[in-house]
């Protein structure tokens, strides 16, 4: 790393280069980090928290199963031989039952959540609450039902004793319900209103007979008891969801910053990655003028000859630095689109008259199949993407030719640049957009800087459209880019022509036919 930071320092020209990358690194940190938040979100908020809650709510509601049984037998024993002893069985009875009921409930909630990745689905939730739901407020009713046995019937310590224990359920349920509102409620209105209709239903069977004081500050006091576990739930419902909020917001910012992490190394790697490779390539065309400018001082009579070695090692260096200077203003967002319409049959007769030079001196056919569609780009960079696409596809290619296709497929407008040249093997595919990157042994590499299709890249990137490459090891190289086509553009395009198939990757070779020269 210290010998890359020498050199930089010592060229004025990297020296700028590295300024141009270290302001784009803030840069790409954004479109690093929103590209991995884009592929991993965390869930949605609501649906996060309000997992959590039914979780709490089932997990609390093993807790009331077990207070239940207490309940169950303590009432049992004290209400035995002081109420009616059938009507007292017959509840316990029925509340048993619908205990055993609850605890397999949170047995099959419980595996439900074992089964479903964290976040669970928000319908698996609401259907499972809606079909069972109603056990609740049927606990409510049961629990609360044997006032009709003990009121007026039972000694009054006893009445008092199980009225207490009514108020003990009551507020426990208002609590360990309070993560789920909606059955909290109606288990607090099912307990409350059944003791009301119990006390109302008596005063009722002895009418004319009015209603004592007592029993009319019972109802107060029910009435009051229900305000206040209403009230209850709904402060200790806010709480949690608040918690839960917090915690939800704690772990994006954790995610947030593990990301924004990874980007940041990910940012110093591909920037020392680029310094030391950029050193790399200077270091021989700078080398070679070097040994050239000697040799030239020392035996001026060769100049002839030496001469055109170091107009061919100074064409080296300013290819590289320009290729580096696009690749920082690119990189730090300072290309300038300006969108237009888009003549691409032009565009495809402009790019096949310009590189036709180039392939004819290799031997090599250059054909062009125009389409007659416009498009809205920028001109300029777009045939700057397809003219390193062509270049790239003369590179490679040492005998056959090069084709330069447009076609319209369901919309997408596709510029395709087929070759016969060496193709692309299999494991180096996928690294070809990487700065700097070249398939080590493949022919023509050797005056590449690996830079082309990173520009390519990244200019497509800036305009929205997509580069894709598929290629044969031996048999050719495939590059497509593709364009939307706005509505209008699609309205007044009556028949799309049919794409050039992509299963039979092993004929791209012979799509271009080479021909004997006329």
């Amino acid at each position: 790393m210290r010998g890359v930071i020498l050199t930089a320092g010592s060229n004025p020209a990297l020296s700028a280069i590295t300024i141009r990358l270290m302001q784009a690194d803030s840069q790409f940190l954004d479109h690093y980090v929103a590209a991995v938040q884009a592929e991993l979100p965390l869930g949605n908020h609501d649906s996060w928290v309000q997992t959590r809650l039914s979780a709490d709510f089932m997990n609390n509601a093993l807790g009331t199963v077990r207070a239940g049984v207490a309940v169950v037998i303590v009432m049992t024993i004290l209400l035995m031989g002081q109420v009616n002893s059938v009507g007292l069985l017959l509840w316990a009875a029925s509340c048993s039952c619908l205990l055993v009921f609850r605890w397999r409930l949170v047995q099959r909630f419980q595996s439900i959540m074992r089964a479903k990745d964290v976040p669970v689905q928000t319908e698996v939730l609401e259907n499972f609450f809606r079909r069972y739901g109603w056990s609740w407020p049927l606990t409510a009713f049961l629990f609360a039902f044997p006032v009709v046995l003990y009121f007026r019937q039972a000694p009054e310590p006893t009445q008092y004793v199980c009225m207490m224990i009514l108020v003990g359920m009551g507020t426990v349920g208002a609590a360990l319900m309070s993560a789920n509102l909606k059955y909290q409620r109606q288990f607090s209105h099912t307990l409350t209103g059944t003791f009301a209709l119990a006390l109302i239903s008596h005063e009722l069977l002895q009418w004319p007979t009015p209603p004592s004081r007592e029993t009319i500050a019972l109802l107060m006091l029910v009435a009051l008891f229900w305000v206040s576990i209403l009230f209850l739930g709904k402060y200790l419902h806010q709480l949690q969801r608040s918690s839960y909020s917090a915690q939800f917001g704690n772990e994006q910012l954790i995610r947030s910053l593990r990301q924004q992490s990874q980007a940041a190394t990910e940012a110093v790697r591909m920037k020392n990655s680029l310094l030391a490779s950029a050193t790399h390539d200077l270091r021989q065309p700078v080398h070679a003028l070097a040994f050239y400018a000697d040799w030239l001082r020392n035996e001026p009579q060769l100049a002839g000859s030496v001469i055109p070695k170091i107009l061919a090692a100074t064409d080296s260096v300013n290819t590289l630095f320009n290729s580096l200077f696009d690749f920082a203003r690119i990189e730090a967002g300072a290309i300038k689109v300006n969108l237009s319409e888009v003549n691409i049959h032009a565009l495809i007769e402009e790019m096949a008259v310009q590189f036709a030079p180039a392939a004819d001196q290799k031997g090599l056919y250059l054909r062009a199949s125009p389409v007659q569609v416009s498009v809205q780009s920028d001109a300029i960079l777009l045939r700057r993407i397809v003219a390193n696409l062509l270049a790239n596809a003369i590179r490679y290619t040492n005998q056959g030719g090069v084709m330069i296709t447009g076609r319209v497929v369901g919309g997408v407008l596709w510029i395709e640049i087929a070759d016969s040249g060496v193709g692309i093997a299999p494991e180096h595919l996928p690294h070809v957009f990487k700065e700097f990157y070249r398939a080590p042994v493949h022919e023509g590499t050797a005056d590449s800087f690996g830079l082309g299709l990173a520009i390519v890249q990244r200019l497509c990137r800036t305009l929205g459209h997509v580069v894709t490459i598929r290629s044969v090891l031996g048999k050719g190289t495939r590059s497509r880019v593709e364009i939307t086509l706005s509505e209008t553009t699609r309205s007044d395009l009556h028949q799309a022509s049919k794409p050039m198939p992509l299963e039979g990757e092993g004929n791209i070779y012979t799509l271009i036919r080479p021909q004997e020269k006329r």
